[in-house]
């Protein structure tokens, strides 16, 4: 009997030792790669919106600086100097005011200079110990780069200024990206970085653009030819849930398995998927809240960019609406009637609109109404009825409080994968209601 007994407990220790490995090998090891993967899936959505938001920065420099580069009456002025018709002078005096009306109106700019044949018509500094660029390659082609500085990370755009399908001047615009990024960084251990050099990281696998080294995880995405955004954060940062997890695992394992082995195993995988699908869940909701802008309610750049995957070939009338003089209203009044202000435009935009058109801020105060439809021709002259609508709707909402107006520009679409090209048109017409009201 004592030797069956010594067996039998000899037996149930290997047993449990053995269940022990094999639930320790099948269950627990893989369920933390799995949540570990789920971490890391996250992190990659927080710095893919960091970067998109910051590419949104960039191509709204690249399109300020076009339609600095747009103007017509300077570029006629430029022939006439070509043709040695009027002296340098008076074509630099001629462009000074007009071209300082033009770079006022553009956010975050530094300087700004016009060149004509190596020589700079015009050049303002507007942040002090902004330096432009004095060597640059001409081109047929707008092309930009980036530059660390010491005071501060830089946006360099070159555009062409051309007259009959020839170059004639070249605007170069530079732009202080210090306080986008400081914005994108406040209050959070998630890092965006401009990098100008090679990054030798250890690539992971199933990620586009995820790399780790032994202390950090790195979303890294070019956005420029030598430049590119670098999103990083400590690994105890990210995992720091997922160690919870795993120790809570671990303690329940060493404790209660000897007892509960069976039970435990039902509970150990019960409690990972909900684990798992309250990480899921969570990952989820903020996709969902990343379609919407959590200030105004209208839809974000990234809902606009997956609609245009959903809905290539859609067409409509584009309207972009910019708010006049919204920099003077935050520093007059505070941010928080500036926030008041673009709600207050959001909430009149979606009273004057159908439920199937589409409100998107597509910038700090810039907005884009998309409405939907084949009949576009008939709807423009709508479209202008629309505005009016809106214009006087937040005149009746002003009473005894901010007045505010905005500027539009208004465009047919044909599909929306060739939308970019449409807010551009949009955009200029926006900048010259903009300008015949001043």
């Amino acid at each position: 009997m004592f030797d069956f007994i010594t067996k039998t407990r000899i037996v149930f220790i290997i047993s449990l030792i053995g269940s022990l490995l094999l639930t320790i090998l099948g269950v627990y090891l893989p369920l933390s790669k799995e949540i570990e993967h789920n971490f890391i899936e996250h992190f990659n959505v927080l710095a893919c919106t960091r970067v998109g938001s910051f590419n949104r920065t960039v191509e709204k420099n690249i399109q300020a600086t076009r339609a600095l580069s747009s103007r017509s009456m300077i570029r006629e002025k430029i022939l006439e100097y070509q043709e040695e018709k009027i002296a340098f002078s008076e074509l630099s005096n001629f462009t000074r005011d007009k071209y300082l009306d033009g770079v006022n109106v553009i956010e975050n700019i530094a300087y700004a200079k016009r060149v004509v044949a190596d020589k700079t018509i015009v050049e303002f500094i507007i942040m002090d110990n902004a330096q432009s660029i004095r060597d640059f390659k001409p081109t047929e082609e707008l092309y930009y780069f980036f530059k660390k500085g010491i005071e501060y990370p830089s946006m360099h755009v070159i555009s062409p200024v051309i007259e009959s399908g020839v170059v004639i001047a070249h605007d170069i615009a530079g732009f202080c990206l210090k306080e986008k990024i400081d914005q994108l960084n406040n209050a959070t251990n998630m890092i965006l970085e401009l990098s100008l050099q090679s990054i030798n990281k250890n690539k992971i696998h199933g990620f586009d653009n995820m790399y780790e080294d032994k202390t950090n995880l790195y979303y890294i995405e070019s956005v420029a030819d030598t430049c590119s955004a670098v999103v990083h954060q400590a690994k105890a940062d990210v995992f720091k849930h997922k160690n919870k997890l795993t120790s809570k695992s671990a303690l329940f394992i060493i404790v209660f398995y000897a007892l509960l082995l069976a039970l435990f195993y039902i509970f150990l995988v019960h409690s990972a998927k909900k684990q798992i699908n309250d990480l899921s869940a969570s990952r989820d909701n903020y996709k969902k809240h990343a379609d919407k802008d959590i200030l105004t309610g209208a839809y974000s750049r990234l809902f606009l960019q997956n609609f245009i995957h959903r809905y290539p070939h859609e067409k409509g009338i584009l309207i972009v609406i910019d708010l006049d003089n919204f920099k003077g209203i935050n520093d007059t009044h505070g941010h928080a009637i500036g926030d008041e202000v673009l709600k207050t435009l959001v909430s009149v935009i979606k009273k004057t609109i159908r439920d199937d058109d589409l409100v998107i801020r597509y910038g700090g105060d810039e907005f884009l109404i998309i409405l939907r439809g084949d009949e576009a021709s008939q709807k423009k002259l709508l479209a202008e009825k629309i505005i009016q609508r809106i214009k006087k709707e937040i005149v009746a909402q002003s009473n005894n409080t901010i007045n505010f107006d905005f500027s539009y520009g208004i465009t047919c679409f044909e599909s929306m994968d060739t939308i970019m090209q449409y807010i551009q048109e949009a955009d200029v017409k926006m900048y010259m209601n903009k300008r015949e009201k001043k």
